[in-house]
This record gives structure tokens, C-alpha cells and sequence, in this order.
């Protein structure tokens, strides 16, 4: 395939003499013909094409000469494209706020997205395409994704999220938008980008949906579903057959004819998410945030704690400053952890200037509490819902909740807290 203004693969042109031997490195090649710029390689009769406009058939001339003897010959190139596919952008990466996308080693900013949100897709002009991600503050490069092989008119989506090990990753997904859709209906995938949470199961009214998607992987189901009415979906997520969390989707979240990929992720307090992409037979994107809810306990939690501490939250500081209002809670019966909940209960005269930290025995800590308001309030309570940062570590030991204040002028205080814990 030619494209304007993209080199070729390398082109192989051979001479040979009447008894058929190869004597392309013994004589001397000429090109004659103005569509196409020429380099030649290294490699005897090896030449690139760099066409500079689309159209075709275009026509070259060959003259070989050793010499001695001139022979002219004549090579037709079909057509020349101008290359476009279009790449669009899912954000899941819970550590970067939001970026600037620009392709590597470019200042021009191609898209920007927010955590937790979608780009529309952006024109690429070239079959092989690597992007940077940038911190729109400083402009510096976060992250770089690996280079990607593009075809011609492809409809591409690179999803960043959270490896499992605290740094970016990225998946590429072919959107192929070709796929059938009966009238009415939803064509959906599942992808897993929730670290720390195994294979996850979907059903719907008992059935499968999506069946043991791995980490990091597509469903290897795109099942059509029918959303004009709500459809309760049950999602399993420690594959006891049990079911976990509910969420529902509808029309709202999915057109109809559309072909949607359903992101599954933790949100920047470790809850996990649904993020709904979906594109229409004409490449329009839509996206909404589902919220799964608590499936209806079959079992209570098995650690069960509340703590009374009634300290005071000092003002304007930083997590970990020693300052800091901080309670422990001691566990000593639960060996594998499978979801926590926190609960909590403050005063406080601007609640969004507080945050609440949990720590776990093994010393992963994350933000499990943001609460909303800029009114007084005494004895607020919320709880976390749950949160799977910590599925499959140990349990047992000191549970911290740290309380911190991050702007001036108003305090606080922790009245109390509770730690669930469900435990494999």
C-alpha cells in the first residue's frame, strides 16, 4: 500500500542478464518519474517511495545500465491513499488526574481527558502511531504508549489504567464497527481494568454474560442485549458464584445500533466503576459512569468495629504529618480480605476541607473518604461503600484511619469510625 506523504516498505527492483542471472548489484539504477520522492537503501536495487499526492495509477521509469548495455523498463504503482484512522482515548488510570494527549515527540495537543472520561475519536494520519501523555500543568511527559500498527480506516481505542503495580499500562482495542446490530439492541464487551480484583463473572437474570474476564483483558463475549427497559446486571468478582455488586444499564447509558465497551475500574477511593463507551454506527462516542450498588448481603461482615475517638482534627495539614488526627483498629480474624467498608462520623465547619485515609496492616493506604459541603455540620455519617484496594491481603492487625484537614481556616472533629470487613 502507498500513502501520501508516508515512505513505502522498501521495494525490491532485480536486473537480470539473458541466461537469467541476477545482476542488480553490477549495474547502475536510475529512477525517472515525478509522483513519488525516491531514497535508496543500502541494499543493491532497494529503493522507498515517498508519494506526494493521491490518485493512481501512477507510472516510473527503470533504466539499468552496466555500461555497456541500457535496458529501460517500466513499473506501475495501482493507487496512492491518503491514510486515516481514527484513535480514540479511555482514562482509568486512577494515579493521573488528567492528561494531554499529544502523538510522541509533538507539542500539539491531539485530546485531553479527565480520569474516569473518554475522548471522541481523533484523526491519525499514519499507519504506525505512539502517543504522550502530559501533564497539562507542566506540559512534562507521564507516560508514553507503545507503538501502535494502525490500518487503513480503523477505528482504534487505547484504554489507560492502573497495571496492578502502581504505574500506567495501556490496552488497544480494535473497535470493529462492522459488527451487527439488530434494530434496538446494544452490542457490549467487558473490559477489566479494576486491579486487585480477580476474574469477573456477569450475568443478567441468572444467565451469562460475561464469564471469567481476566485483568487486563476484553471479554471474549459481545453479547447483544436488549436496554429499552433497565437490565439489571449481577456482578461476581471472586468467582464463588455468589453475586457481589449489582449495576443497572438503559438506553441512557447505550444507544441503541451502538457497539459499547463497559470499563470496569477503582475509582480514586478504590470503589469499583463502570465506565460505558459507546460508539454509533457513524463513529459518534457517548460515555456515562455507572455506579454498581452493594448486592443484598447474604452473610454480615465478619470483622465488625466501631471506634470512639473524638479527636480533633488540627488544621491545614498533609497526609502523614504528625499532627494528625489518627485511630487504630486491631483485627485478629481475617486472614484474606476480600472488601472493606469504612464508616464515619464528624464534625466539621467545611466538610470538603477533609479527608479520611485508611491504612491497612501491610501499610497500603488510600483516600476512603472525601465528604462533600461547605456548611457546618455536626455528626455528618457516610460510609466508603466498598472498596476492594486491599482484596487478598491479610487482614489481621492495626487498620489506621488518619483524618486531615487540607485547607485553612476551619477544624474539626473524628467522633467515630467503623471498619467492615468481608474475609474470604
Amino acid at each position: 500500500d502507498f500513502f501520501v506523504g508516508i515512505e513505502s516498505d522498501p521495494i525490491q527492483l532485480m536486473v537480470t542478464d539473458s541466461d537469467g542471472t541476477d545482476v542488480t548489484a553490477d549495474v547502475d539504477i536510475r529512477i525517472a518519474g515525478s509522483f513519488a520522492a525516491v531514497s535508496w537503501t543500502d541494499t543493491p536495487g532497494e529503493l522507498t517511495l515517498t508519494p506526494a499526492a493521491d490518485g493512481g495509477p501512477f507510472y516510473f521509469t527503470v533504466v539499468a545500465t552496466d555500461g555497456c548495455t541500457t535496458t529501460i523498463g517500466e513499473v506501475e504503482v495501482d493507487a496512492v491513499e491518503v491514510f486515516e484512522a481514527r484513535v480514540a482515548f479511555i482514562h482509568v488510570a486512577a494515579a493521573v488526574p488528567s492528561i494531554d494527549i499529544t502523538a510522541s515527540g509533538s507539542t500539539d495537543i491531539l485530546a485531553s481527558v479527565d480520569f474516569e472520561d473518554a475522548t471522541s475519536f481523533v484523526s491519525v494520519g499514519r499507519p504506525t502511531f505512539a502517543a504522550d501523555l502530559l501533564n497539562p500543568a507542566t506540559g512534562s511527559v507521564l507516560a508514553t504508549t507503545p507503538e501502535l500498527s494502525l490500518a487503513q480506516g480503523g477505528w482504534y481505542t487505547v484504554i489507560a489504567h492502573d497495571d496492578g503495580a502502581g504505574a500506567a499500562a495501556f490496552t488497544v482495542l480494535d473497535d470493529d464497527r462492522t459488527l451487527p446490530v439488530n434494530a434496538g439492541d446494544a452490542r457490549l464487551g467487558l473490559f477489566h481494568a479494576a486491579a486487585g480484583v480477580g476474574p469477573v463473572d456477569v450475568t443478567a437474570d441468572g444467565a451469562a454474560v460475561f464469564t471469567a474476564t481476566a485483568f487486563g483483558a476484553l471479554s471474549t463475549e459481545m453479547p447483544e442485549l436488549d436496554l429499552s427497559t433497565p437490565l439489571p446486571l449481577d456482578i461476581d468478582v471472586d468467582s464463588d458464584g455468589a453475586v457481589d455488586l449489582v449495576f443497572e444499564l438503559d438506553a441512557s447509558d447505550v444507544a441503541s445500533d451502538a457497539v459499547a465497551t463497559v470499563v470496569a475500574y477503582l475509582d480514586a477511593v478504590g470503589a469499583l466503576q463502570l465506565l460505558v463507551r459507546a460508539v454509533s454506527p457513524t463513529g459518534a462516542v457517548t460515555q456515562a459512569g455507572v455506579t454498581p450498588t452493594p448486592a443484598p448481603p447474604t452473610q454480615p461482615a465478619n470483622v465488625l468495629t466501631t471506634n470512639t475517638p473524638a479527636t480533633a482534627v488540627p488544621d491545614d495539614t498533609e497526609l502523614g504529618d504528625a499532627g494528625n488526627a489518627t485511630d487504630v483498629i486491631t483485627v485478629t480474624d481475617c486472614a484474606d480480605v476480600f472488601a472493606v467498608r469504612v464508616g464515619w462520623d464528624v464534625d466539621h465547619a467545611r466538610p470538603d476541607d477533609l479527608e479520611l485515609h485508611l491504612s491497612s496492616p501491610s501499610g497500603d493506604a488510600f483516600l476512603v473518604a472525601d465528604p462533600p459541603g461547605t456548611s457546618a455540620v455536626t455528626g455528618e455519617t457516610g460510609d466508603s461503600g466498598f472498596l476492594f484496594h486491599w482484596t487478598g491481603l491479610v487482614g489481621n492487625g492495626d487498620w489506621t484511619l488518619e483524618a486531615v484537614d487540607v485547607a485553612s481556616p476551619n477544624v474539626g472533629t473524628l467522633n467515630a469510625w467503623t471498619l467492615e470487613l468481608w474475609c474470604n
